[in-house]
């Protein structure tokens, strides 16, 4: 849940220059937080064992859940960077800045 506070002001922002609405990015960010919220969560339903050793072990147990809610909430920030990085790309604004000379992903550095 903290992941969820860290990155809804930032997030909010980019998907309302991407949405074009308010109401959009304010849907598109929902939509985001309840991913991020069950990811990590079908992990640990997915693939933790009640019946293994982890079981009778409460520290192997925790161990192995924690595990499984870092990696879901990997995998959801790395496809919802994903998504974010094409339509960043694939944006008007990009597109109109590439075709006056600029490049937006270039730093100027080179």
């Amino acid at each position: 849940m903290t992941l969820i506070l860290l990155i809804r002001p930032l997030l909010r922002g980019i998907l309302v220059e991407t949405c074009g609405t308010h109401e959009r990015a304010d849907f598109w960010l929902m939509f985001t937080q309840i991913m991020l919220a069950i990811a990590p969560l079908l992990l640990v339903i997915f693939f933790s064992h009640s019946t293994d050793e982890a079981a009778l072990l409460p520290a192997l147990f925790i161990k192995e859940t924690l595990f499984h809610s870092l990696v879901g909430l990997f995998i959801g920030l790395l496809l919802i960077g994903h998504v974010m990085w094409r339509s960043i790309i694939n944006s008007p604004n990009r597109q109109k800045a590439s075709a006056n000379g600029f490049d937006l992903m270039d730093s100027g550095e080179g």
